[in-house]
């Protein structure tokens, strides 16, 4: 690939890092650089080797990886073109700390040192101001340029004859145009390999999404394809045999395989309600996520296509008893406007609103089946595990939400918990639904907790009741740890109220307590129940600030008014969340893309 001075310059120009320079000092750095070609899935620096250059990506892409003491790979962020590496090494005089190999085939413009000092002679305050912001930048792991300088590649290739890849690929291309211009490829679409590079690049320069439809078997050209692709989805018919077909087989020895990101589309015909189990489809297979799809459903690409462009919406809905019915507002003001929702995770009434919602229960219907078995769920019961107990909670969460496993869900959904084993929060995405709920909607003390491969779940809201960092984990991907992708919508309900008595209340006893209740001149006192509420949630109520900042929106509906058991009020809950949303649902558009 012939790349000119003027080209280099537009590059660094472009570039976060030297985007601040003069014309004449980016035209003198633009000369001092070489270029190199790697091909793909060679390792272009290694770890711990000496750092006597930075590089600057011209095309290609680029992952950074480290190999740990077991020899298992850790896969840290790709670098685009335009990202500039290795300055704050090459500065600092410090062996390289990763290890960078060539996803696909790629050129970069290297500055040796002897070239970097020989410029900072020449540009002393300019460049020194560069670099050091260049090295602020890379430890705040930002991203070093603006705007990609070259198209986003996806090889969609099907592992069974049953798949109609005209069908997909076309799905695919209308849901990516919506973020940009797009095009779609074949491996007939080149004359021959030698050309291929230099078509592509022409082509990559006028997109910014490419999708190469692939074959169940490779020649040249498909190769080709296959390695200038910065993503792979696997396609496979969701009613057929899990097992590994021969080109997946044949991929494992690719150097570029392990390199990059991998998904996989389990197709269904129409009718279809829920998946196949998604963990047994990716056993072996260790994709980034498994999306079910149907031909019809456009909804399907479009949901395939933001996880693919980091852009996937993951909303997060907090407990807090009755006040949670505001989550069912919040999703009809998205369902109004647009507002995709990708994941949903939740902790209590959120992980049961939630639930209801993906297992189909129709927006509409889910508080009512709620208020149905609200009563029922209520069971005093001898006091040695827990003052109530949860058969009947139990049986009502099976009634409601059926049999079916989260892994078959056809949208993504967690639950989150307190392990009381591990004194951690436990995020329950596999194994039944109604299981998970019920975990996540036992206050400790009030029911007993659930039992779980040994250990003893409780509901979350002990240690966070509003599970924003199990979203942002499950919003990134194994090859972008450091970066969380995507867009977290969180929704907390749980009002933070003064847990108090008044000043002439000295103690707190049966007497008292009872009392209180037929007493005209003071509030009625806080009782066992009030106690271990306010106790299950002090956690996540002492974490909020933290919580907030994990969040990239975070709405509080006004529900002050409203108390914990107000399940009579529901239908004012509802309304009170959908108009708050619909006080934010521009701030929420825009953020979402929309």
């Amino acid at each position: 690939m012939t790349v000119s001075t003027s080209e280099l310059f537009e590059l660094l120009k472009a570039s976060n890092d030297f985007s601040e320079l003069s014309a004449e000092v980016l035209l003198e750095l633009a000369k001092s650089l070489r270029l190199e070609t790697v091909p793909g899935g060679t390792k272009f620096i290694k770890e711990g080797s000496d750092a006597d250059s930075l590089f600057l990506l011209v095309s290609g892409r680029l992952r950074v990886s480290r190999t740990i003491h077991d020899g298992n790979k850790l896969m840290y962020n790709e670098v685009l073109p335009g990202d500039c590496i290795g300055e704050t090494s090459m500065i600092l005089r410090q062996a390289r700390t990763a290890d960078i190999s060539a996803t696909r085939e790629s050129v970069v413009a290297i500055l040796d040192y002897p070239q970097y000092e020989e410029l900072v002679k020449q540009f002393p305050v300019e460049l020194n101001r560069a670099f050091s912001n260049a090295i602020y930048r890379h430890l705040r792991h930002e991203r070093q340029v603006d705007k990609r300088r070259r198209a986003q590649s996806f090889y969609i290739l099907p592992i069974h004859d049953s798949i109609d890849m005209n069908a997909f690929s076309d799905s695919l291309y209308i849901a990516l145009s919506e973020y940009g211009k797009c095009q779609v490829l074949d491996g007939h679409y080149f004359e021959d390999v030698e050309s291929h590079g230099r078509e592509l690049d022409q082509i990559e320069s006028i997109n910014d999404y490419i999708v190469f439809k692939g074959a169940p078997t490779f020649d040249d050209k498909q190769k080709a394809n296959f390695e200038h692709a910065d993503q792979l989805v696997l396609v496979a018919d969701g009613s057929l045999s899990t097992e590994l077909s021969p080109i997946e087989n044949s991929l494992l020895e690719h150097p570029n395989f392990l390199l990059m990101r991998r998904h996989l589309a389990l197709v269904f015909p129409d009718k279809t309600t829920f998946s196949a189990d998604r963990l047994l489809w990716n056993k072996e297979r260790d994709a980034e996520r498994v999306y079910p799809f149907k031909y019809s459903q456009l909804g399907d690409f479009q949901r395939l296509s933001r996880f693919l462009l980091e852009k996937a919406v993951g909303l997060v809905l907090g407990g807090g008893g009755a006040r949670g019915f505001a989550h069912l507002g919040v999703i009809k003001a998205f369902e109004e406007a647009g507002i995709p929702i990708d994941i949903i995770g939740g902790n209590s009434m959120g992980a049961l609103i939630g639930a209801s919602y993906v297992a189909g229960v129709p927006r509409e219907q889910i508080h009512l089946e709620i208020l149905k078995h609200a009563k029922g769920g209520m069971k005093l019961t001898f006091p040695v595990v827990s003052i109530m107990s949860n058969r009947n909670l139990s049986g009502a969460f099976q009634e409601a939400l059926g049999d079916i496993n989260i892994e078959n869900l056809w949208t993504p959904f967690f639950a989150a918990a307190c392990n009381l084993t591990d004194a951690e929060t436990a995020v329950l995405d596999h194994g039944p639904l109604w299981k998970a709920v019920l975990a996540s909607n036992s206050p400790a003390g009030l029911f007993p907790p659930v039992i779980s491969e040994g250990n003893l779940l409780v509901d979350g809201a002990i240690l966070e009741n509003v599970p924003v960092k199990a979203m942002r984990q499950r919003l990134s991907t194994p090859l972008e740890r450091r970066r969380g992708n995507g867009l977290v919508i969180a929704i907390d309900v749980d009002v933070r109220g003064r847990f108090s008595v008044d000043t002439e209340t000295l103690e707190l006893n049966t007497w008292k307590k009872v009392k209180s209740h037929f007493s005209r001149k003071q509030d009625t006192l806080p009782g066992i129940v009030d106690i271990l509420m306010q106790v299950a949630h002090i956690g996540g109520l002492s974490q909020r600030q933290q919580t907030k900042r994990g969040a990239d929106i975070y709405l509080e509906p006004p529900l002050s008014e409203y108390k914990i058991m107000d399940y009579k009020k529901a239908e004012q809950i509802i309304e009170v969340g959908y108009q708050f949303t619909l006080e934010h649902i521009a701030e929420l558009k825009e953020q979402a893309g929309l």
